[in-house]
């Protein structure tokens, strides 16, 4: 039997409250996948920020998340001699030393992370309000519906100004933009 992909693609916005912070934002990525139906597939958690990133590491002791901030922090000083004329060159350099994305494995209806494992968003460049994209990819036979999941097709386009929005308004979640 053949096998088809299908995608679904949710947001959700999220306000830091330091110029450095680490979210957990596990649970939501959780409600995610949960609503889509999907039990195996992918789930691809993405930042359109230059100054913001996303990682996986242990969420069972805060002490992890506060070793990481102070090395980023001593590998790239704020205050460091940059060129960049807006003033926040280290968030620019830490944002791409951690990445603005990460894939992770969806089994049985639910994230695939280790036991102290968690997914945090990055702010580099904070307060703010900022975006998290999440798509969803699900593998199905042919003829066998995934659950929750539509089969309308989902599009991201750019309006006049260049931001994305979805063009999937049947979709749970905030649209793109």
């Amino acid at each position: 039997m053949g096998l088809v992909t299908k995608f679904q693609m949710y947001s959700f916005s999220l306000k830091s409250s330091h110029r450095t912070e680490f979210i957990d934002i596990t649970r939501r990525v959780e409600e995610v996948i949960h609503s889509s139906g999907i039990k195996e597939g992918l789930c691809y958690v993405f930042v359109p920020h230059t100054t913001a990133g996303i990682t996986v590491n242990e969420n069972a002791d805060p002490s992890v998340k506060k070793d990481i901030i102070e090395s980023l922090e001593r590998l790239v000083p704020w205050d460091g001699r940059y060129s960049h004329s807006e003033g926040n060159a280290a968030a620019h350099i830490k944002a791409s030393l951690v990445g603005c994305s990460q894939a992770l494995l969806i089994t049985g209806g639910a994230l695939s992370l280790g036991t102290w494992q968690g997914i945090y968003f990055c702010e580099f460049d904070g307060p703010r309000t900022r975006q998290v994209w999440i798509q969803l990819l699900a593998k199905q036979a042919l003829n066998e519906p995934v659950e929750g999941a539509s089969t309308a097709e989902s599009s991201v386009t750019r309006p006049k100004g260049g931001k994305p929005t979805l063009g999937r308004p049947d979709l749970p979640g905030d649209k793109i933009g």
